[in-house]
């Protein structure tokens, strides 16, 4: 990632904390977001992959969360890797609104297409009690990953905020990087609930940012 785009990437990051603090709490329901937390990618240099089944929302509120709340959805991210970046993006809010409470929504696959293995994981986070959505082949929380520059192979972790409604979820994704034609598979994931925003806090957030600078 050349510096101007890195230093983008740390304002930016640096702008969604700030914004965390300042902004008012405002009623919005809770919700809950299911992501991976260990993934294998493979990159050719100049590469990326783009996938529809980022994630999955999962509503934890008494009310449907509705357009208008999905559509405020951001998602922030910060590489420990210059050359490495990933990002996160809703799409079709007004398609997969309303998402009824205890409902768990969003894209899962179960064949491997020879650049994205089965997502399937996902639903071992969805409790009995919920039930699940599939929006395929509709996007909703997608995910992309491209290697600017290099030929890197080794680790690399992603520092990820979250915001909706006035609500804010922490993450953070470790990926094993490789160098070849372009693959990608969830090993691990998690599920991560949302918290009010002007009360949320990350103390390791700063050192995250302090490493990119050593």
């Amino acid at each position: 990632m050349p510096r101007s785009r890195l230093a983008r990437v740390v304002v930016s990051f640096l702008a969604a904390i700030v914004s965390i603090q300042a902004a008012p709490v405002r009623a919005a329901g809770s919700w809950d977001v299911i992501v991976p937390s260990l993934v294998n990618a493979t990159l050719c240099t100049g590469c990326g992959i783009t996938v529809g089944g980022g994630a999955l929302l999962v509503n934890t509120g008494p009310a449907a969360l509705t357009e208008a709340d999905l559509s405020t959805a951001t998602f922030s991210v910060l590489s420990s890797r210059p050359d490495i970046y990933l990002g996160f993006f809703l799409n079709n809010p007004h398609i997969v609104a309303p998402i009824a409470p205890g409902e768990a929504v969003g894209v899962v696959t179960f064949l491997d297409d020879g650049v994205f293995t089965p997502n399937d994981i996902f639903l071992d986070s969805v409790a009995p009690s919920e039930t699940f959505r599939n929006t395929y082949p509709i996007q909703f929380i997608g995910l992309g990953i491209n290697r600017d520059a290099g030929s890197y192979e080794g680790p690399a972790v992603f520092d990820v905020i979250m915001q909706m409604g006035g609500r804010v979820a922490f993450f953070t994704i470790h990926a094993d990087m490789h160098l070849g034609p372009h693959h990608l598979t969830y090993v691990e994931a998690q599920r991560v609930s949302s918290v009010p925003g002007a009360t949320a806090a990350r103390p390791t957030t700063w050192g995250a940012i302090k490493k990119l600078y050593r």
